[in-house]
């Protein structure tokens, strides 16, 4: 994938199955700065949509996430936008709405 390449490593480790499938289903990828500070944030936000869980977050289109490429190829704006901090808190509730009621209980 690309975000293997650039990174050298795949976007979810583990020593075992389950925990490999428990980090894929719930866990989101390390944002690719995180593995080099030298890659470039629209290329990140490009593979992040492009890997994102919820497949409405993703490109509709191979086309559209090839236009994306082109653009950052050229240096011209891209269409992705990096998603927003109240983005990532909203996708992170949905997934641990146990935790998300537990903890919204405890401010009452």
């Amino acid at each position: 994938t690309l975000y293997e390449l650039l990174t050298l490593a795949p976007m979810f480790g583990a020593d075992d199955r389950h925990t490999l499938i428990h980090r894929i289903t719930l866990a989101d990828p390390p944002p690719l700065r995180q593995h080099d500070a030298s890659i470039p944030t629209d290329l990140e936000t490009i593979v992040g949509k492009a890997v994102a869980k919820d497949p409405a977050d993703r490109y509709l289109t191979m086309e559209s996430l090839a236009a994306d490429l082109r653009a950052f190829i050229e240096n011209r704006p891209i269409e992705a936008k990096a998603p927003t901090y109240f983005d990532r808190f909203y996708k992170w509730t949905k997934r641990h709405r146990g935790v998300a009621a537990a903890a919204l209980s405890a401010c009452r």
